[in-house]
């Protein structure tokens, strides 16, 4: 009788599939994210954001924005923006993954 993780998961076959479908679907996610197709608006805008955050410009959707922008909840830009300083600058292909 197996105890544990691949019991409460229909065995060793079970565990097996549940980390073959895991996989799978991590790698459709990459392959999106590093092959997607364009931007919508909003992706767009995230990404200006977290663009102009990594550069210093502020949380602004244009460079020559006089005020902050309201529109967009910062979570997602800030999470950019640390991705782009970690990788050394704006690559939109690691700002999909996430």
């Amino acid at each position: 009788m197996e105890n544990g993780l691949a019991a409460r998961n229909g065995g060793r076959v079970g565990l097996a599939a549940l980390v073959a479908i895991l996989l799978i679907g991590l790698g459709l996610r990459a392959d999106y994210a590093w092959d997607g197709r364009e931007p919508a608006y909003d992706a767009a805008a995230y990404a200006a954001i977290a663009a102009n955050l990594e550069q210093g410009n502020g949380f602004t959707v244009d460079v020559a924005a006089t005020q902050p922008s309201s529109n967009y909840s910062p979570g997602l830009p800030l999470l950019v923006a640390g991705a782009y300083e970690v990788t050394g600058g704006v690559h939109e292909r690691f700002a999909r993954s996430p």
